[in-house]
């Protein structure tokens, strides 16, 4: 594999993987602070913070996913 295309990789990687745990971070923070609400609006407004997170997530996983098979596929084992 050309180095210039692995380090688009790797970067790619690791962008996919912080946006992942980001979306996962936000998510779980606003669960814990859907707990304490005490309004429709408030339980509203955070739900959207989650679902907004949600599309982050997938891509960020579909883009972990996709970076990790590619290489697996394009690259006999045990070459170098």
């Amino acid at each position: 594999m050309d180095p210039t295309l692995y380090r688009l990789a790797l970067f790619a990687h690791v962008l996919g993987m912080i946006g992942f745990f980001m979306a996962l971070g936000v998510s779980v923070f606003g669960l814990a602070v859907l707990r304490r609400t005490r309004r429709v609006e408030q339980v509203r407004a955070i739900c959207h913070m989650i679902f907004l997170t949600d599309a982050v997530a997938v891509a960020g996983q579909l883009d972990v996913a996709v970076l990790l098979i590619h290489p697996a596929l394009c690259q006999p084992y045990g070459a170098q």
